[in-house]
């Protein structure tokens, strides 16, 4: 059946309504089905599920509202055909943490990274960061040039670097001035 442009309808199925379009007059309110794509705000859908309109010159801001009843857990979960492999972006209404989960062949998984929505620190191997804005409960490493940047936040250009100097030497700098280094883990210079 065609339904005219601009009307309202509703569709019902054994006399329950699962779907109801309201006219609003713009493609962005409209839903698009085609071949096998579901397209929201765009009729050319490229993926199974498409939001908003990809090649229109305007851009505005979209949002997907994911919502629970409080205290409960909403989540993106991107996984394997198994549902037991893969990760999920979530937030827990009962502990108010923002998360990253890994599922390893667990549709429980593992919280690998905690925000606590009141602090903002970031939890890694933690779901309470409550000693810094980014707290590492394990081992952490630094690599790619192995330096550890820390710069004071009193407005000054002080600068702070510990840097792996050699096969074995750890060395501390200040202002670009080195004042300790370690070697072997018994020579302190």
């Amino acid at each position: 059946a065609n339904i005219a442009p601009g009307a309202d309808f509703t569709l019902t199925q054994n006399s329950v309504v699962p779907f109801t379009s309201v006219n609003t007059g713009a493609v962005a309110n409209t839903l698009y089905l085609k071949a096998g794509n579901v397209g929201i705000g765009t009729a050319a859908p490229d993926y199974l599920l498409t939001v908003g309109n990809l090649t229109s010159g305007s851009f505005i801001d979209q949002s997907i509202l994911i919502a629970n009843r409080g205290g409960e857990t909403s989540s993106i979960r991107l996984m394997e055909t198994t549902d037991t492999y893969g990760g999920s972006f979530e937030y827990d209404g009962g502990t108010d943490l923002i998360g990253i989960r890994g599922h390893n062949n667990s549709q429980a998984g593992a919280l690998v990274l905690a925000i606590p929505r009141s602090s903002g620190n970031v939890g890694i191997g933690t779901t309470n960061p409550a000693v810094a804005k980014l707290q590492v409960a394990g081992d952490a490493a630094v690599r790619k040039g192995d330096k550890l940047l820390l710069d004071s936040d009193d407005g000054t250009a002080d600068t702070y670097v510990m840097r792996n100097t050699g096969a074995t030497t750890v060395s501390w700098f200040v202002d670009g001035t080195e004042i300790a280094t370690l070697k072997k883990q018994t020579e302190v210079r």
